[in-house]
């Protein structure tokens, strides 16, 4: 019987460390990197280009993929099923392998994939400080109204991943961002592993220094511009804390206010380490 293609679907909000998370997994020889594939059609029509230099038209993995729908526009989760998992078996074939990951993030298109029978998907929640992801935020958006919508997303999508998750029997591992840069040498074992791959370190100097090939890689923004445009080789993975500064208290005290006493429940604590 011919093995469903496996999906590693990375869940949670914007700014929470899934760019580079879904380049570590895939520096693993059987595992291919479809970036926000959600966004391809959208990207497309920005004119955007992947890491492999190419305009998305023109990539070997995405060409064919955007040529399923040429003057398509929208999200992929707006599509109809039948569409999504067509642009999932284009890209698989495009990058002749079995286990991708998608850090799409969105809740309703991983929703689409657990009802897909042709999919063998595998959730991991990425969950990071709802203060630090408001701060990340804050830099891009200036609009104090924006940033408050963030917020109330950042609860509301942890809340429709548990829904999600709950007595659906999916493959499913919520992880901190702050336990992912603390041992992610440790971290990509346990994701590996779990999702029933052979484990592969060989990436890693040492617990928290990885060597990135970007041989493979076919990402294209909205991933994080800053690691497409520095295409780092050589990586040194340690927690991001400058949202604890004084200079953010505002910030932050603007997700304490609408995330807590709910993000307690994921190990977070008022105090913040200042």
């Amino acid at each position: 019987m011919r093995q469903k293609p496996k999906v590693i679907y990375v869940a949670g909000s914007g700014r929470s460390g899934s760019t580079m998370l879904s380049l570590l997994l895939s520096q693993h020889p059987r595992i291919a990197n479809l970036g926000q594939i959600r966004d391809v059609f959208l990207a497309r029509s920005n004119g955007a280009r992947c890491s492999c230099g190419a305009l998305l038209g023109d990539c070997a993995v995405w060409g064919p993929v955007l040529s399923l729908r040429p003057s398509e526009t929208h999200r992929l989760g707006t599509l109809p099923q039948d569409a999504v998992l067509a642009a999932y078996c284009v890209a698989f074939k495009a990058t002749a392998a079995r286990v991708a990951v998608d850090s799409s993030k969105s809740v309703d298109l991983c929703r689409l994939l657990q009802n897909a029978p042709e999919v063998d998907l595998y959730c991991l929640n990425l969950i990071r400080d709802p203060r630090a992801v408001a701060v990340s935020w804050s830099k891009v958006l200036g609009n104090q109204d924006l940033l408050r919508k963030r917020c109330r997303n950042w609860v509301a999508r942890q809340k429709r991943i548990e829904q999600l998750e709950q007595g659906s029997g999916m493959h499913y591992l919520p992880l901190r961002y702050e336990d992912l840069v603390r041992d992610p040498k440790a971290t990509v074992a346990r994701i590996q592993t779990w999702a029933g791959v052979t484990p592969d370190l060989s990436a890693f100097e040492s617990t928290t220094v990885a060597r990135i090939s970007w041989d493979h890689q076919h990402l294209f923004a909205p991933a994080n511009e800053t690691v497409l445009r520095e295409r780092a080789t050589r990586i040194q993975i340690a927690e991001a804390v400058a949202w604890k500064a004084a200079k953010h208290a505002q910030v932050r005290a603007m997700a304490t206010e609408i995330c807590f006493p709910f993000a307690k429940r994921y190990g977070y604590r008022l105090e913040v380490g200042l």
